[in-house]
């Protein structure tokens, strides 16, 4: 008999070493060790030998079914293959391990044939947590887009398969609508929250090597959307560049017109999402003051409404002379070209008073060329707690 040919890849990877050098018995408990471990996977519980089955695969409710479990003869049948298990680790590996008993090839390769033949019963198995059932719910039209809800489905996830889940729920969100999006999104913040550092790895190289190949925007609004934005700085790096540079030129070339006046497109969101994590964080910058300084209103209404908590004299972000004069510049521009009614003039007057001296002293500098009113509302609107809009 070829061995090789005879058993899984990946079992005759466990005992190759052993089996080839002649060391039978090892290579015996080797395959021990890989149907042990994939009892363990399969059930998601932990132990060995006679203890594992029984947690695994007795009693009425079992941790692993390896059929429906409904009839007498199916509880029967897997009552008994439970008792070949138990009877194999007992009659078999402890022996071996115990009794350092050499054996023969022919032996070796019946007994490992016959752990081939067990490993795959098991691995056809349903455990307590089947990942394609589980995605479906994820799936599920009647999803309740909530966190308990959202964090409900994540409770069920073992621990130990958090990483494969991340990863698999990743891949298959591509054909998603809007709606199933924001339900992994949900899903996606419980899980990474749950997983901690060390499970997010396969997510992290998968997104990543995705992100350094894909042309497609809605690929790339996909992923961005899922994906908690914490996690942004742990893709590659030449990845994360290269969609920033797609983001900041749909930034620059997007204007989409709807009911109530202007909103960023799919990768616009996109954009906002990430802003506070950008590589590129300059040429964004510099992206949104040249459509603030547009002549066209509606260029400058939409960084007021989408990106305004990221400009520097709202963040109180370090800039230099040159720039900071653009910026305010660029403002007094937007408000002449609209009104005291345009967004803009209305963002600024609510965010005034929480500037920086400087900044307030540069940005009125500016406005003395405009009409005295406008200097006049800047100067009241630099108290706290003002309205000039009057909300109460």
């Amino acid at each position: 008999m070829k061995l090789q040919s005879e058993i899984a890849p990946d079992l005759w990877e466990a005992v190759s070493t052993p089996y080839e050098s002649k060391q039978y018995s090892r290579a015996v408990l080797e395959a021990f060790a890989y149907l042990r471990d994939r009892i363990r996977d399969r059930a998601d519980v932990d132990g060995d030998g006679v203890r594992l089955v029984n947690e695994a695969l007795s009693g009425d409710k079992p941790r692993l079914f390896l059929n429906k479990h409904e009839t007498e003869s199916e509880r029967d049948a897997q009552a008994g293959f439970a008792e070949i298990l138990r009877g194999l680790f007992k009659g078999i590996r402890n022996v071996y391990t115990h009794e350092r008993i050499e054996v023969s090839q022919e032996t070796a390769d019946a007994v490992i044939v016959f752990l081939n033949y067990c490993a795959t019963v098991i691995q056809k198995g349903k455990g307590p947590f089947v990942l394609d059932e589980w995605i479906e719910r994820v799936l599920d039209p009647l999803f309740v887009e909530t966190e308990e809800y959202a964090d409900g489905l994540v409770e069920e996830v073992p621990p130990k398969r958090y990483s494969e889940v991340l990863t698999e729920l990743y891949k298959q969100r591509q054909p998603a609508e809007v709606k199933e999006l924001r339900n992994l999104r949900l899903i996606f913040r419980c899980l990474v929250d749950r997983a901690g550092d060390e499970k997010v790895g396969d997510l992290i190289a998968t997104a990543s090597g995705e992100l350094k190949r894909t042309r497609d925007d809605n690929t790339i609004f996909s992923a961005i959307f899922v994906l908690p934005p914490k996690l942004w700085p742990r893709i590659d790096k030449l990845a994360r560049q290269r969609i920033e540079n797609r983001l900041i030129r749909a930034i620059e070339q997007e204007m989409v017109a709807h009911a109530g006046g202007y909103q960023p497109s799919r990768l616009g969101f996109a954009a906002r999402s990430l802003r506070g994590y950008f590589t590129l964080k300059d040429r964004l910058s510099e992206a949104l003051l040249r459509k603030m300084d547009s002549d066209d209103v509606k260029h400058s209404a939409y960084v007021a409404e989408y990106f305004w908590e990221d400009l520097p004299f709202v963040s109180g972000e370090s800039i230099g002379e040159t720039l900071k004069d653009r910026w305010a510049e660029s403002i007094c521009k937007a408000v002449a070209n609209s009104s005291v009614n345009g967004t803009v003039w209305k963002k600024l007057c609510e965010s005034f008073s929480s500037m920086t001296e400087e900044w307030q002293s540069a940005i009125l500098e500016k406005f003395k060329s405009m009409p005295d009113e406008y200097a006049e509302l800047l100067q009241v609107a630099r108290a706290p707690q003002s309205d000039l809009f009057g909300r109460s």
